[in-house]
C-alpha cells in the first residue's frame, strides 16, 4: 500500500516540493501508523518513528517526548551525536517547569561531549548547571563542562567555572578536582596540580 524511491535524489526533490505544513501532516500520519504499529507488537525501529515524531510533535506531546527520550538513549554510547540531537528535540517539546529538565540536559551535555561537539557541549552545560541540584548529574556536568572549556584552550574560564562550582557546592566533586589537576598542569601551575590531584584521590 505504499511506494518507495530507492533514489534518493527523486527522494528528496518530492520531499523538498511538499513544503512545510504537508511534511508535517505526513510525518504526523507516518508517526501515528508506527506507533500503532509498535503498540500491536510489531517490530517498528525506533530511530523511524522518533525522526517522523520529531518533526510532527507539539510542545507538551508527552507520547512524542518519551519517544525521542527512549531514542536517545538507545543510541547514547553508540551514536552520541544522534542521541544529542533526539534530546534536544524532547528538550523543546518538554514544558519548561518539567521536573525531567534537568536530567535531560545533563545527558544532552554528555551525548555532545562524547561527540566531540565541545562547544554544543559548553553551551548547553550552563543551563544544565542552573537546573540541576547538588549530586551526581551535576558534577558530572560540571566535570564535562570543565574538561570541555579545558580541551577548547579556554583555560581561564575553565579554572573561573571550576572555582565558582566548588564554592557553591557541599559535595566533594572528586571528579571536578581532578579535572582541575589538569587544568593547572595546562597552566603550568604544577603544585597547584599536584594538589588537587591529591585531594581528589582522597575523596574518591
Amino acid at each position: 500500500d505504499g511506494y518507495e524511491f530507492a533514489h534518493p535524489i527523486v527522494r528528496h526533490t518530492l520531499y523538498d516540493d511538499l513544503g512545510p505544513a504537508e511534511r508535517r501532516r505526513v510525518h504526523a500520519e507516518l508517526a501515528e501508523h508506527l506507533s500503532k504499529a509498535r503498540a500491536a507488537g510489531r517490530h517498528v525501529a525506533l530511530a523511524d518513528l522518533a525522526a517522523h515524531v520529531a518533526v510532527s510533535a507539539d510542545t507538551g506531546d508527552e507520547a512524542a517526548i518519551v519517544v525521542l527520550i527512549e531514542a536517545a538513549e538507545a543510541v547514547a554510547s553508540t551514536a552520541p551525536a544522534s542521541a544529542a540531537a533526539w534530546y534536544a528535540r524532547a528538550l523543546d517539546l518538554l514544558p519548561q517547569a518539567d521536573e525531567r529538565r534537568g536530567p535531560l540536559l545533563a545527558e544532552q551535555v554528555k551525548a555532545l561531549f562524547l561527540a566531540s561537539q565541545l562547544g554544543p557541549a559548553v553551551t548547553a552545560a550552563g543551563p544544565a548547571l542552573d537546573a540541576l541540584p547538588a549530586g551526581h548529574l551535576r558534577s558530572r556536568t560540571a566535570g564535562l563542562q570543565v574538561t570541555a572549556l579545558t580541551a577548547l584552550g579556554r583555560l581561564d574560564e575553565a579554572l573561573e567555572q571550576s572555582d565558582a562550582m566548588l564554592a557553591q557546592s557541599t559535595d566533594p566533586l572528586a571528579r571536578l578536582r581532578a579535572e582541575r589537576g589538569f587544568l593547572f598542569v595546562q597552566l603550568d601551575r604544577l603544585d597547584d596540580g599536584e594538589a588537587e590531584a591529591r585531594r581528589a584521590l582522597e575523596l574518591v
